[in-house]
């Protein structure tokens, strides 16, 4: 008999418990209407005047409720001046224990327990699991509610089995969310803003023909976790800028786009909607009341022309010349193509057994099928054997190893 560990065999109760109790998520994130259903609005976007003044006046009352500490430290967080905290080898260690003590709390967590089923090394790494601390600053107790939400969004995105225990590569993806991918609408920035915080930059002009809410909410996760790979940008955290274009989204894509922060493991500083089009105060209005809390008081709106929305970012430190969003209303991807570039090579390099789904011709293929002993690559690697064994057979102990 197989003996297991006592994690393992937790994993397994855990698992065998999924398939009759519901996975429920843990902590608020990304689409959280609760604010928009206080105010007697419902999941919707404001239709006329008095309900945006009534969206806004909403949002109003709970800032208010803010001690002004509280306020200053969102000003100092949105434009940049917050402190890093050092991460001495004593500290993450310590954080790192804290952290799985408040894992082993939380009763039901079945993706993540799958997960740790499938490989507990990528699970448990210290690279992987100080992504969630420093999401969180450092906070061990929200570390853990984002590290088991994060697998339940992927599972619910991926499906089960392997690929919950490893990094989601571009092939991955269904054709859907590769284009989506590749037209740009979500790209990160080639420059830092002015406290060296990544950017992203989302243009709602260039998400067309959306068929599935899946294929944007996995195109989202490739694109996002891909930059999260970098230990800088957790570190330092990032902003988001997004481009409304002249009309509102559509509710199910605001629902796609607040639902990139669930599970996510990056600090998001500051969140700045742009527009042109004073048509859109409605619908921003409606959006920043579906946000989670921490979003909705991390959100800066600029509206105005080219040059005033340009300025108005620069103000808050971002260097627009790397803004993929032109003058004449176009969206670059010159950038992006090259990015994406660049995550393709990494991913062929460190997860190429996991991205290879066609055999090359010089891949050797194990099996009993006909369509194994005739592949060239087995053919070539059968041929070297016989040309060498032989030789082998004489050489001396020394001389084989």
């Amino acid at each position: 008999f197989h003996h297991y560990r006592i994690e393992e065999l937790l994993a397994i109760m855990m698992m065998m418990m999924a398939k009759e109790t519901p996975e429920v998520t843990i902590g608020k994130r990304g689409f959280v209407p609760d604010l928009a259903e206080k105010a007697g609005l419902g999941v919707r976007i404001p239709e006329n005047e008095n309900e945006a003044a009534q969206a806004e006046a909403a949002f109003m009352v709970e800032m208010e409720k803010l001690s002004i500490r509280d306020r200053e430290q969102l000003v100092l967080e949105t434009v940049g001046f917050n402190p890093m905290q050092e991460e001495s080898p004593s500290y993450v260690v310590s954080k790192l224990a804290d952290l799985d003590v408040e894992l082993s709390k939380i009763y039901r967590k079945p993706a993540y327990a799958e997960a740790i089923r499938g490989d507990k090394r990528y699970v448990a790494s210290e690279r992987f699991r100080m992504q969630f601390l420093r999401a969180e600053s450092y906070n061990a107790k929200n570390a853990a509610h984002l590290m088991v939400d994060h697998f339940r969004m992927k599972k619910e995105l991926f499906g089960r089995g392997e690929i919950l225990s490893r990094e989601v590569v571009f092939d991955d993806l269904n054709e859907d969310a590769r284009n989506f991918v590749r037209n740009g609408y979500l790209q990160v920035s080639r420059s830092k803003d002015n406290a060296g915080r990544t950017i992203f930059y989302w243009g709602s002009c260039v998400l067309n023909n959306v068929k599935s809410m899946k294929s944007v909410q996995q195109a989202n996760w490739y694109t996002i976790n891909a930059a999260v790979r970098d230990v800088e940008m957790q570190i330092n955290g990032f902003v988001f800028v997004v481009f409304t274009g002249g009309k509102p989204d559509d509710l199910s894509i605001v629902k796609a786009t607040c639902n990139m922060r669930v599970g996510f493991p990056g600090c998001v500083n500051a969140l700045h909607i742009c527009n042109t089009s004073p048509t859109m105060r409605f619908f921003l209005a409606g959006v920043r009341l579906l946000l989670d809390r921490g979003m909705r008081e991390r959100l800066r709106e600029h509206a105005g022309d080219f040059d005033e929305v340009d300025f108005a970012l620069q103000t808050f430190g971002i260097d627009t010349k790397d803004s993929p969003l032109r003058r004449d209303g176009s969206w670059s991807t010159e950038w992006h193509r090259q990015w994406l570039h660049m995550q393709y090579g990494y991913e062929v390099q460190n997860f190429q057994s996991e991205i290879i789904i066609t055999p090359r011709r010089f891949d050797v293929l194990f099996g009993k099928t006909k369509h194994a002993k005739e592949h060239p690559g087995t053919m070539r690697c059968q041929l070297l054997v016989e040309m060498y064994c032989e030789e082998y057979d004489n050489a001396d102990r020394d001389s084989k190893t």
